[in-house]
């Protein structure tokens, strides 16, 4: 069971289904959101709305990810007494 609550409101709700997504950004600062859900990607295009709130415009279902393997630096350091 999951408790939501707003300002006012609570929801009371039993989890589905986890939904994964990952917030990406263009070049040019265009805010993108990919949604993975049941087994499928969508990705919507994301814009600030009155008050900065975010505002999602499904785009398209997404036939393919690619990603670029990302290194982390890990420096070891010895001490030596």
């Amino acid at each position: 069971m999951v408790m939501v609550y707003t300002p006012g409101k609570k929801y009371e709700c039993a989890e589905v289904g986890r939904i994964h997504f990952k917030m990406l950004i263009d070049e040019n600062g265009q805010e993108y959101l990919l949604v993975y859900d049941l087994g499928q990607e969508y990705l919507f295009a994301a814009a600030r709305g009155v008050g900065e709130r975010l505002e999602f415009t499904l785009l398209d279902k997404v036939v393919q990810v690619e990603e670029e393997m990302q290194f982390k630096r890990i420096e070891v350091i010895s001490y030596t007494n």
